[in-house]
Order: structure tokens, then sequence, then C-alpha cells
């Protein structure tokens, strides 16, 4: 199971080039917070997987994605992904489903956006 996550963001490292990472979350904006938090919202992230991932793979350590969205990755990835909400839909309605997935993307963003910019 860890092999298949790691495996998911090896690929995801490769298809996408460090150019475009950094075009899409390399600044502090509201909006490469906001992909910052879609992405981490899709991918699944188990529970002392998520610094390492981030930090090597996505690129914090070098510089490609900035430290706002790199923490709306985090908060979001931690609060939903998308196994879980296949789950959650089968079980509450899908209203109430987007319903909380969109909050904890708006609140990771936001969160993200105002840890970048102090």
């Amino acid at each position: 199971m860890i092999t298949d996550v790691i495996g998911s963001f090896l690929i995801f490292s490769k298809t996408i080039s460090v150019c475009t990472i950094r075009a899409w979350m390399g600044g502090n904006g509201i909006a490469a917070c906001f992909i910052a938090a879609l992405v981490g919202t899709i991918f699944y992230m188990p529970t002392l997987l998520e610094v390492p991932i981030v930090g090597t793979i996505l690129g914090y350590k070098a510089g490609v994605i900035g430290a706002g969205p790199t923490l709306a990755l985090l908060l979001a990835g931690l609060g939903v992904s998308l196994p879980s909400l296949l789950v959650t839909r089968g079980i509450l309605s899908t209203k109430k489903t987007m319903t909380y997935t969109s909050l904890v993307v708006f609140y990771s963003a936001l969160a993200g956006f105002i840890f970048g910019n102090m």
C-alpha cells in the first residue's frame, strides 16, 4: 500500500514537470494555495508520509513550491482524500459530501495564503 502511494506521487512528479509545478504552486498567492488544496484533496496521503512526499517529491525543499501552497496541500490532504470522499458520498449524500469538501479546500487555501504571506 505504501509503495502504491509513493508510486502514484512519483508518476505525478514525472508526468508534470518542475516548471509546471512552479508555475502553478510556486508563489504564495491565493490561486496557488487553492490549486494546492485541490491537489491535496485528490491525493491519498497516509500519516507520517505526507511531509516527506511534499518535501522531496513535490519539491518544497528545492524551492519549487511555496510555503503557503505547501501548508494548503498538507491541510487538505490530511482532511480529505479521493477514497474517503467516495466512502463519505456512499454514507451521506452527494450534496453534503461536496459541501464538506468545499469547506476543507476553502479553509486550507485560506490558511495557506495567510501563512505564506506572514
